[in-house]
């Protein structure tokens, strides 16, 4: 993040997968995390195949102070992803890119999908 000044986050959905706690916030565009209990970071960065890459390690007191656990994250603010961040507009749709407007139901779906192969890799470890 550029800007210094943390944006507003709001909580979309939270639940369990395959015991690790998942949820999805929105900023202007949507952000999935995982629970995880892996320790090597590098490790997810390059196993875990998620949208735009895991751009997330930590905890998300910031966003819950009760979520203290360690998670894995990633965002769908990239390029032909549909954000809403200039008074409501999408840049990307401004200048013309065919932007995907992820709903929180996709969101879902690759949170979980992040967690199969997280689950495998913590078994693995």
């Amino acid at each position: 993040m550029t800007n210094s000044k943390l944006r507003d986050v709001e909580i979309k959905k939270c639940w369990t997968y395959n015991g690790k706690h998942c949820v999805v916030t929105y900023c202007g565009w949507f952000c999935g995390y995982a629970e995880t209990i892996l320790k090597d970071d590098d490790l997810a960065e390059n196993e875990i195949s998620v949208h735009g890459g895991i751009t997330y390690a930590g905890d998300l007191k910031k966003i819950d102070r009760k979520l203290t656990n360690k998670y894995y994250g990633f965002d769908c603010g990239h390029a032909y992803d549909h954000m809403e961040i200039m008074n409501g507009k999408c840049p990307n749709c401004i200048f013309g890119m065919n932007c995907h407007k992820w709903t929180i139901k996709e969101v879902k779906q690759e949170v979980e999908r992040m967690v199969d192969q997280i689950v495998i890799l913590e078994n693995n470890q």
